[in-house]
């Protein structure tokens, strides 16, 4: 199996987690992270094997693991992170991990890790990087429990839009209208094709689309043709602010995940070369972008474990979440003036 340390970090920013960590031995059945108590440690397993459930329980001890109210999810193996990643600590306090067999564990003090994330940003692009790929495993794991896809996922109350522009600076949104495209598109427009490799990604400014499952059979040439034959299930519906295929941009599969307009709307759309290449070359960006995006999986996470029947109302929305609500909303607004205002002179936006 890859290992994503081995293949998201450069070797100096492993001797730097080698030395500031500290070996911890486990043997089998041993509770490393319950749900109540948040460590002060992100772990990296180095051997052994690792699993990750769920429980209902506010408290768990060593007695509790046979309990029937555990679900287990994932198994992990060398070189995954586990334990509470510094900026997510809302999302995974329901989370709880045991040693399946004699393992070892290398303890990363959060708070040095934290500092880093702060102090280097390459490191915090590849940290995000790493993370992101992670979610996205777990969250493949947790779909599967409710016997559907990875984006087959509710609507969270903390709005994706918001993480998105509370996250990213001015700059950024500078380079997205620079290098981006407004498009303008009737109702019942495909934007993303089941089946296909996305091109673009896409920021929704005004109107709203469908984001639907389809289930090819295996012997449907999907990425050639749109077959009449084939049913589309919506899943989740996207309106201003939302974006549209930021994930496939960057790993670049096709999916079974087709978007298209409800209405007339209009787009931001951004080449996804243009898009990999400033990830590349951009560490400071790269950094918010990743985090960004593993926030948004944080928050998918947290609407699958609710519709497993989990209970997550610890994690409501706090002062800092509705300070971060306004500086979004205002970030937006400004976007689209921006835009409005070069559209309006004339002046270039283009790719």
């Amino acid at each position: 199996m890859t290992n994503p340390l081995l293949y998201e970090f450069s070797n100096a920013e492993i001797e730097w987690m080698l030395s500031m960590g500290k070996p911890i031995e486990l043997s089998a059945g041993i509770l490393l992270i319950d749900s109540n108590n948040a460590p002060e440690s992100l772990y990296w397993l180095l051997e052994g094997e690792l699993a990750v459930s769920l429980t209902q329980n506010k408290t768990v001890v060593q007695s509790d693991l046979t309990d029937s109210s555990i679900l287990e999810f994932d198994r992990l193996v060398l070189g995954n992170l586990v334990g509470v990643i510094p900026f997510l600590e809302d999302f995974t306090a329901h989370l709880m991990v045991r040693s399946l067999t004699p393992a070892k564990v290398l303890a990363l003090p959060r708070s040095a890790v934290s500092e880093k994330l702060r102090s280097d940003s390459l490191f915090a692009a590849h940290f995000y990087r790493a993370t992101v790929f992670l979610l996205m495993r777990q969250l493949t794991r947790l779909s599967q429990r409710l016997g559907c896809n990875v984006a087959r996922l509710s609507q969270m109350q903390l709005r994706e839009a918001s993480m998105v522009f509370a996250e990213l600076q001015d700059s950024d949104l500078d380079w997205l209208i620079a290098v981006g495209q407004v498009q303008q598109f009737s109702g019942d427009t495909v934007l993303i094709q089941a089946g296909r490799p996305i091109d673009e990604m896409h920021l929704i400014l005004e109107g709203s689309a469908a984001l639907n499952w389809i289930e090819y059979p295996s012997s449907s040439p999907a990425f050639l043709i749109e077959s009449p034959d084939v049913q589309e299930q919506e899943l989740a519906r996207l309106s201003r602010g939302d974006l549209v295929g930021e994930l496939l941009a960057i790993d670049g599969f096709p999916s079974n995940v087709t978007v298209r307009t409800l209405r007339e709307t209009e787009v931001l759309s951004v080449p996804k070369w243009r898009l990999k290449a400033k990830l590349l070359h951009d560490p400071d960006f790269a950094a918010r972008f990743y985090r960004v995006l593993a926030l948004l999986l944080a928050n998918k996470q947290q609407a699958v474990i609710q519709q497993l029947g989990y209970d997550t109302s610890g994690n409501e929305l706090n002062s800092q979440r509705l300070s971060q609500l306004a500086l979004a909303e205002a970030r937006f607004e400004w976007m689209l003036k921006r835009i409005g205002t070069q559209l309006n002179s004339g002046e270039a936006i283009q790719w």
